[in-house]
């Protein structure tokens, strides 16, 4: 018998989902996962700080504009280990396309093994065995503005890490090196050497601006995301940044929703910023900080209150939707051809406002 509503758990209920989803196609779907719990801050301590040991480290990192995200790939660890594998960095980045769903796929070199992503992580890939180095890749919403310019400062970011000075535009292009890739754009490859302390902290990466001094923080368990999945609409591609993903299908047109949570520090909660990033995907103008108020309105989402704002293109549109919860902001983004979009306004506002934390 097809329950009016199913009850899912992302995780060790995976495979279940697609038996749900299948027997209740035409019903209302409650979903389930596990994403991590807002972080209880732990003020810091005043005290004596152990000594510690810096030691050489080298880095070799690369960056990928593609479509709507930039993609960090990076590989850091001892100076004489990372070099050794410089040769097959480059071939890796060589092999890169990016798929029609955004994310990178790749050859992996002999030797090396690719691990399920977390967190932030679209993935690592683990090098060799004694011991392996791994290499991250990552990735954060391309943001409105100059791809050089942002390039610039996380290349320094990385330099930080390792104790080294900034660098300036014109020296970068003596200090870097471009790979094409297999769709027609290029990562920067950078081959950093400097030193870190030990027990440090690698940060994750960020598409514009530095990084704040943050006070170590506690995990606890984490709680559940409930939500409602109007009729009509399928599961979409999910995984990486995408904590949720759904599609409408009409004819060849397609209606695209995603969910994804950014940090609220740094450029991933600046609402403007955003904004601005959705306008350029549909061809808008961007708009000035004075015009952000008048482009928002306050929408219910579960218990909490976000900012929804409409975005209508000749072509394309986008409904977005935008929340506060814990250290985090959440994106409810959906885009598709203008007729399609605003038709499903009802439905999008039914969903943020079944969405709950547990």
């Amino acid at each position: 018998m097809c329950h009016k509503t199913a009850f899912v758990a992302f995780g060790s209920a995976a495979l279940a989902l697609c038996g749900v989803l299948v027997g209740c196609a035409d019903d209302p779907r409650i979903t389930q996962y596990t994403i991590p719990k807002p972080e209880q801050i732990q003020l810091p301590v005043e005290k004596p700080q152990p000594a510690t040991e810096s030691r050489p480290e080298r880095m070799l990192g690369a960056i990928v504009p593609a479509g709507m995200q930039t993609w960090f790939f990076k590989l850091s660890g001892p100076v004489d280990p990372v070099a050794s594998r410089l040769d097959q960095f480059r071939a890796f980045l060589a092999s890169l396309r990016i798929s029609k769903a955004g994310t990178p796929e790749w050859t992996l070199p002999e030797g090396w093994s690719r691990q399920p992503g977390s967190g932030m992580r679209f993935a690592t890939l683990v090098i060799g065995d004694d011991p392996p180095l791994e290499l991250s890749v990552t990735a954060l919403p391309r943001l409105e503005g100059d791809d050089a310019e942002q390039l610039l400062a996380n290349i320094n970011r990385w330099r930080g890490q390792l104790g080294l000075p900034p660098t300036t535009a014109d020296k970068l292009v003596a200090e870097s090196e471009t790979i094409p890739i297999q769709d027609g754009t290029a990562a920067t490859l950078v081959n950093l050497v400097g030193t870190t302390q030990s027990g440090g902290m690698m940060t994750p990466p960020f598409a514009r601006g530095g990084l704040s001094n943050r006070p170590s923080v506690e995990k606890s368990a984490p709680p559940q995301l409930v939500f409602a999945a109007p009729e009509g609409w399928s599961p979409g591609k999910s995984g990486g940044m995408r904590k949720a993903a759904f599609e409408v299908v009409e004819g060849d047109r397609r209606v695209e929703i995603t969910v994804i949570d950014l940090p609220r520090e740094g450029p991933g909660g600046d609402r403007l910023a955003n904004v601005n990033r959705w306008r350029d995907q549909i061809k808008l103008p961007p708009l000035a900080a004075a015009e952000l108020p008048a482009a928002l309105r306050k929408i219910d989402v579960g218990s909490l209150t976000g900012d929804a704002v409409e975005l209508i293109g000749e072509q394309q549109s986008i409904l977005g939707v935008m929340v506060d919860y814990g250290d985090k902001t959440w994106y409810v983004k959906l885009q598709g051809p203008t007729d399609l979009a605003v038709a499903q306004k009802a439905n999008l506002e039914a969903f943020v406002k079944s969405l709950r934390f547990e």
